[in-house]
């Protein structure tokens, strides 16, 4: 069973549905995010899972080559959350600015895992947007199948929700 708990405003989020769908105007309102994926030396990570996120939008999956280089192309003007995952790493999340025919660079040091299995992949991510909105998510990833239960403080650290989402399987989650 994994606890993850939060510091917030005391505002109570919104929580409602995110679309599966990227969506972008035409190549001409759209922007492109790319970016290197390295461990803490320099070195390429290759095989790394990149994923960008917008309310209410995420893309499919991209893998970094050989080089740790990744795009994502014909993104909606906007902040996005980006999150890079790779198995023996920590994951990495970056808040990056999209603009209009524009490419936007974000590179990623993936530090190690401590090499606990258990932990290796769990990790709860930042909300986005923050601070809290009325509307926000919570990315986090689970290495093995387990209970989620997930509590909100406010800045006065009282227990402001407490979000009980049952058994999850292992995986990232970026959804609301």
């Amino acid at each position: 069973t994994y606890y993850f708990a939060l510091k917030t405003a005391d505002e109570v989020p919104n929580w409602s549905e995110l679309s599966n769908v990227a969506t972008g105007k035409t190549s001409g309102d759209a922007g492109t995010i790319n970016g290197h994926v390295t461990d803490t030396a320099g070195n390429p990570i290759a095989k790394a899972i990149v994923i960008a996120i917008k309310k209410p939008a995420k893309t499919p999956p991209v893998f970094t080559d050989a080089s740790g280089y990744f795009e994502i192309k014909d993104l909606q003007v906007g902040t996005w959350m980006v999150i890079c995952i790779k198995t023996g790493y920590k994951a990495g999340i970056k808040k990056v600015e999209v603009k209009a025919c524009e490419t936007t660079i974000a590179d990623f040091k993936l530090s190690k895992s401590s090499g606990d299995d258990e932990d290796e992949f769990t990790d709860l991510y930042a909300n986005y947007p923050n601070p809290f909105n009325p509307d926000t998510w919570i990315p986090y990833s689970l290495s093995q199948d387990s209970d989620v239960t997930i509590r909100i403080f406010n800045s006065a650290g009282q227990l402001v929700r407490t979000l009980n989402l049952g058994r999850q399987a292992a995986g990232i989650y970026i959804d609301k």
